[in-house]
């Protein structure tokens, strides 16, 4: 971002004359090529068009600085100027700031950073300043807390402000404890007390490997819209790097982001279906550097099954109002895995006076066209991701057109509610005369390709249930050896492997930490063979 001043922008700031007050900034690339301005002029005045008249000196394009508020008439038109020394580029803070006189005696304690961080062990250092106000007066006693009792502290006098400055070092240790610490310096002189703040990020040991979550290694039937997640950090300063590839032997990583923030990802595209995919991720801190990368996991996609469903309420006329709607109702919950409208058609003078909605019954809406400015009678078109831009002169070739926002805004929502075409017009008559939705789920959910070869001679129970899932049966033609339980996304939420023989008749899966909701079952043979398949229910 540009250069601008950070500290004292609303609010309503008071400074008190004769204290130290800290004025921070961000430094917008202004130390490096092309500006190369190491240093800042720091001005104070109360007129700011007319010019700064007080000179508060020269501080290091650092970020932050310290400055003595200076004596001068009680007002509340104030402004402090940062500008780069020999530069004609500054800034100014945003707010009148107050300045007063103290009327009694007072202290004020002020550090300089703010922020710290670590990794592995050694020294932390933190300037502070202490200001005595109003005639206070006799010796100062420090205390630090919210550090763990590990770490050593010691303050000393510094130079930096004679007899008003001092230095906080910290000394970390082996055996301290990472943490995230909220830490804070007390100042007393005799019943006057003051307290300034600063946060410590203790990393004593580097960065570890994440474990890998979701998609659980060698699932099968994983979701081809993701989500990938994976352990959380405990600090806000680590972030993610992500590496997927179909490459068995590791060596071209296909798909790759960077600086994640989040201990998840969702690809930016569905994965191709029914394909062995490989994993890892790993974490990156300030000052640790990048960790090690996670234990590469592989998973499998599941294949899917497209739905079309066609409108029953049109043609709808246009005309009557500023907009029409038309409703497709789908009844089966299905995650959604992307859509598309493969058709719409209708008549209508002016093709560019009408914008296309598209309304999710559990994701939003999404923007199909927003002005066009086509001259074309009439449209039959649809609407893809992978579509081409709109193209004016064939909106009415049957084509599909990329849509303003994209479909993927609905992908692992459910299929099931009113999905409601909306069309704004400009009151002019018209129609609109059909359209379709095309809708990919997981083919597991719906299909009866593969049927199972013995659905009925195995008896699942309870169905609903709660911690446990019961699998019996007598005679079945192949040996079980593998029940895998499913979330409706397609995680592999449970696997049972190694099911031994087929005159235990019987196999009880532990669910005990699953969720309430809806799970898809399937046992399988040895060579995998579908015995039998189903939805059951945790209450």
């Amino acid at each position: 971002g540009p250069f601008r001043v950070a500290s004292f922008n609303d609010g309503n700031p008071e400074l008190v004359a004769g204290n130290v007050a800290i004025v921070r900034w961000d430094r917008g690339n202004t130390h490096i090529s092309p500006f190369f301005t190491d240093s800042l002029d720091v001005w104070m005045g109360a007129d700011p068009v007319n010019g700064f008249d007080i000179y508060l000196g020269r501080v290091e394009n650092s970020g932050a600085a310290f400055i003595v508020v200076p004596e001068m008439v009680d007002a509340s038109t104030y402004r402090i100027k940062l500008k780069g020394a020999d530069r004609l580029w500054f800034d100014l803070n945003n707010d009148d700031i107050t300045v007063t006189t103290a009327d009694a005696p007072a202290i004020s304690v002020s550090a300089l950073e703010n922020d710290l961080s670590i990794c592995g062990t050694g020294t932390l250092e933190v300037n502070f300043f202490l200001s005595r106000l109003g005639g206070a007066s006799g010796d100062v006693e420090f205390a630090v807390n919210g550090l763990p009792a590990e770490v050593q502290t010691e303050i000393t006098e510094t130079n930096l402000l004679p007899g008003r400055s001092y230095l906080l070092t910290l000394t970390i240790g082996g055996d301290v404890p990472a943490g995230d610490y909220d830490a804070e310096i007390v100042a007393t002189v005799g019943d006057l007390t003051d307290v300034t703040t600063f946060r410590a990020l203790l990393q004593t040991e580097p960065l570890d490997a994440p474990q890998n979550l979701v998609p659980a290694n060698s699932a099968i039937q994983a979701s081809v819209s993701g989500p990938f997640e994976w352990d959380a950090s405990m600090s806000e300063d680590i972030t993610y790097d992500i590496q997927i590839t179909t490459d068995a032997s590791n060596d071209n990583w296909e798909i790759e982001e960077f600086g994640l923030t989040e201990n998840s990802f969702v690809p930016a595209a569905n994965l191709d279906e029914e394909t062995t995919y490989f994993w890892r991720v790993r974490r990156n801190s300030p000052d640790c550097g990048n960790g090690p990368w996670s234990p590469v996991q592989s998973f499998t996609t599941e294949r899917l099954v497209c739905l079309t469903y066609a409108s029953e309420d049109t043609p709808v006329e246009m005309g009557s109002s500023i907009s029409i709607l038309s409703i497709i109702e789908i009844e089966q919950d299905y995650p959604v895995r992307s859509v598309r409208i493969p058709n719409a058609t209708g008549v209508y003078e002016n093709f560019g006076e009408l914008r296309f909605l598209l309304l999710t019954p559990n994701a939003g809406a999404i923007s199909l066209t927003q002005n066009s400015g086509c001259q074309t009678n009439n449209f039959n078109l649809g609407f893809s991701d992978d579509g081409s831009p709109l193209n004016c002169a064939l909106v009415n070739a049957g084509i599909s057109f990329r849509p303003v926002e994209s479909f993927a805004e609905a992908r692992n929502s459910s299929t099931e509610g009113d999905w409601r075409l909306r069309i704004f017009d400009q009151s002019t008559m018209g129609q609109l005369s059909s359209w379709e939705l095309e809708i990919c789920v997981p083919e597991q959910l719906v299909s009866t390709r593969n049927a199972p070869l013995a659905q009925s001679a195995v008896r699942v129970f309870p169905n609903p249930g709660n911690n446990v899932l019961n699998f019996r049966w007598s005679e079945l033609p192949v040996n079980p050896q593998l029940v895998v339980l499913t979330d409706i996304n397609g995680r592999e939420m449970v696997r049972l492997q190694g099911i031994q023989p087929r005159q235990s008749h019987q196999v009880t899966v532990d669910a005990n930490g699953l969720p309430s909701g809806m799970y898809i079952y399937r046992m399988l043979s040895e060579d995998g063979q579908l015995i039998a398949s189903g939805r059951w229910v945790k209450q």
